[in-house]
């Protein structure tokens, strides 16, 4: 008997030292809290040895541009983008009116940040999220908190049922969707608009209930002080806050 609880002890311990060759150093705060998340050893070994992780380099050199969203280049107030603009209201009316009713978002709100995030769909990011957050965490890059969002990520990738966490694409600073949110926001704030059963941020019926979920809870409401604090805790400027309420009041104007 005593033998065997040798054995047994030996054996644990040359998994752990597997394991633990097998996590980088720096990996090591994310995989303890993985294993506390329910996670083997067996798959969180498996993600992090997996020859599709790679280390974005060029991350390093990757500041976020302060964005002019006023500036005449970069089109957002042009007759073109706010027709865009009607156009998405006319073609989705009844799930905006839906989350406006809701959630109390004015549906041209929602417009703006759609508008301003991902051009409705048509920018989204072509960075590895997982390789995102790994490169983050590797070259000690601290704009976001790269250890938190990819322990969030390899947990939302579990809910959502994605099998393969090297599918999901996004922005450098590891947002994805149509509204762009950062994989913790789609644990707190994302919800199923469409009623499928599955929570979508590619779906417009999802994006457009997660983004009014979001505001709401941030504590949008009629004051104009709110609004601003609401849109800046969507992205961290007061331009950002500005161009969205004056986008959704044009689009307002022509209605």
């Amino acid at each position: 008997m005593r033998k065997l609880v040798i054995l047994v002890l030996i054996s644990f311990l040359l998994v752990c030292s597997l394991f633990s060759e097998t996590i980088h150093p720096k990996l090591k705060n994310v995989a303890t809290e993985l294993k506390a998340r329910g996670f083997s050893e067996k798959e969180i070994s498996q993600i992090f040895s997996d020859s599709c992780l790679t280390i974005y380099r060029d991350i390093r050199s990757l500041k976020r541009k302060k964005i002019d969203y006023f500036e005449r280049g970069f089109g957002l107030f042009s007759s073109d983008s706010l027709q865009r603009g009607r156009n998405f209201i006319k073609a989705h009316l009844e799930i905006l009116s839906q989350a406006e009713k809701e959630f109390g978002i004015p549906k041209e709100i929602i417009v703006a940040i759609l508008r301003i995030e991902s051009n409705f769909g048509s920018f989204l990011g072509e960075r590895v999220l997982i390789n995102t957050f790994y490169s983050r965490i590797l070259l000690d890059i601290k704009r976001v908190d790269a250890e938190e969002e990819l322990v969030q990520f390899l947990v939302m990738c579990r809910q959502i049922g994605l099998g393969d966490v090297f599918a999901l694409k996004g922005s450098y600073m590891g947002a994805f969707g149509l509204p762009q949110f950062l994989p913790s926001s789609f644990l707190r704030y994302a919800l199923d608009g469409n009623k499928d059963g599955k929570v979508d941020l590619f779906s417009y019926e999802d994006a457009i209930f997660s983004v009014a979920n979001y505001l709401k809870k941030k504590g949008f409401s009629g004051s104009f002080y709110d609004q601003i604090d609401a849109l800046k805790k969507y992205n961290d400027s007061k331009e950002y806050a500005l161009a969205v309420l004056v986008y959704a009041f044009l689009l307002k104007e022509k209605e």
